[in-house]
């Protein structure tokens, strides 16, 4: 009889510990979720690559813990169901019952925040690619002013053979330089198409940063 007693006893305190940890793991779980709703906007794009790689740490920290709880969880409930007793959680819901309804809770949420965190990395992942489309576009910017002071720079009437000659040769490698331009500025044009195409988040500020190549 009185081992019996002890084994209730210590069922019902393993019970009661991993109420506590599900408990602290639903805290953090809240916390995840406000955490996964929250983007900072940045056109930084080692800002950006940064929040992508602590996002995909912090996932992974998540899916840790509540897979712990869980495999916790499912072994309280087989050592419950194998003890050959019926222990009591409460006065109306078996230990078993409770540890069930922890687990089926537990997993609702982590299901929540796993959508929530794959549409963090979406957004996360576009921002980055915002970042690299505004990059290309300054680079071509700039090659299109580079072009526009060359070409003011050499307005001038050749006075000598080797002048023209030169004259010839400069243009040439102007033209050169003024058709990858144009190259550039079309592949700027179509990566906006596709990144709005994509549903990218912001299509404004895309559509924005085309409009200064174009």
């Amino acid at each position: 009889l009185w081992q019996t007693r002890k084994i209730r006893i210590d069922l019902y305190l393993r019970l009661k510990i991993f109420e506590r940890d599900a408990l602290e793991v639903s805290s953090q779980l809240e916390m995840w979720a406000e955490e996964l709703q929250h983007i900072d906007a940045t056109r930084s794009y080692q800002i950006a690559e940064q929040s992508l790689r602590l996002h995909n740490e912090s996932v992974s920290q998540m899916q840790s813990t509540v897979y712990q709880i869980l495999q916790q969880g499912q072994e309280l409930s087989q050592i419950f169901e194998n003890c050959g007793m019926i222990i009591m959680a409460d006065a109306s819901h078996t230990a078993t019952t409770r540890v069930q309804y922890l687990l089926e809770f537990l997993h609702e949420r982590e299901l929540d925040l796993e959508d929530l965190a794959e549409a963090k990395r979406v957004k996360l992942e576009q921002t980055i690619q915002l970042c690299h489309f505004q990059n290309d576009a300054n680079q071509v910017i700039s090659w299109i002013r580079n072009g526009e002071a060359m070409l003011f720079a050499n307005f001038a009437i050749p006075n000598t053979f080797q002048d023209a000659e030169l004259f010839m040769k400069e243009h040439e490698q102007f033209q050169v330089a003024i058709e990858r331009t144009h190259t550039a500025a079309v592949q700027v044009t179509y990566r906006a198409d596709a990144l709005t195409n994509a549903n990218h988040l912001d299509p404004q500020a895309i559509a924005d940063i085309a409009d200064d190549v174009t």
